[in-house]
């Protein structure tokens, strides 16, 4: 199952969720408001680097060392939609944050569906180049 955390931004998440139910995926749909301490946690402890997470105004905590972890942890919780980039995906344990619609096919589709696109795109391009030789 793939749990898919919503931000603001209307039009990125409905092409997202567009492209998963094309393909077929299993995930349900949350927003920024489901995040809570238990899901943070799991997003910090599974993610090769915790900030990666984070919008670029809580970059300067990387460097400081008078902060605790518990208190990052609430002032990401105080405003979740602010602190965190979204769309925000969890995935066989893997978490992705801030991914763009391409990044997301690359990353959340299974190799076969990709390979397949991989090969209509190729055929497309294909059958474009012929008839522009044939025009020329």
């Amino acid at each position: 199952m793939m749990y898919v955390f919503l931000g603001k931004n209307v039009d990125q998440n409905r092409e997202l969720a567009q492209m998963l139910t094309q393909f077929q995926l299993e995930f349900e749909l949350l927003t920024y408001n489901d995040i809570e301490e238990k899901i943070l946690n799991f997003c910090m402890a599974h993610s090769s680097d915790c900030f990666e997470l984070l919008t670029d105004k809580l970059q300067d905590y990387r460097s400081r060392s008078d902060i605790s972890y518990s208190e990052l942890c609430q002032l990401i919780l105080s405003d979740v939609e602010k602190h965190i980039k979204f769309p925000l995906v969890i995935k066989d344990d893997v978490v992705y944050a801030g991914l763009t619609n391409a990044e997301a096919r690359s990353l959340l589709l299974p190799k076969k569906v990709r390979s397949m696109l991989s090969r209509q795109y190729l055929s497309k391009s294909y059958h474009v180049m012929m008839a522009r030789k044939k025009v020329g």
